[in-house]
């Protein structure tokens, strides 16, 4: 498959959405604590974008997964780094930034579950 050069999304189109979610977040969690999960590496760019429109009080940590070597999917999902903060009892916004085979996202929500937020 070519890869086109040309964006699918206009920057400027991409930047009122993510302020629109950082309103609609704001609102939703704004007499609540927040903490934010960042899947690394992917969706640091996304989710420090995000976070500069949030009104709402929030923690950030971050979560590492690795299930590729290279180019290629292992077929294993293992978590490299998860957060320091407890996430027992949090309300929890985790930001991911790219769905392939799904087996990271199930990992990843399946150890989310086991904290307890």
């Amino acid at each position: 498959m070519r890869l086109s050069r040309e964006a699918f999304i206009p920057a400027e189109a991409l930047q009122v959405r993510i302020a629109e979610l950082g309103n609609e977040i704001s609102r939703d969690y704004a007499d609540r604590d927040l903490c934010v999960l960042c899947v690394l590496k992917g969706a640091a760019p996304f989710t420090m974008a995000l976070l500069q429109g949030l009104q709402a009080s929030i923690a950030l940590d971050f979560i590492c997964a690795k299930s590729y070597a290279g180019t290629e999917s292992t077929g294993t999902v293992e978590l490299k780094y998860t957060p320091d903060i407890a996430l027992g009892g949090r309300h929890l916004l985790l930001v991911e930034d790219i769905l392939d085979t799904g087996r990271t996202a199930a990992r990843l929500l399946a150890w989310v579950r086991e904290q307890g937020p």
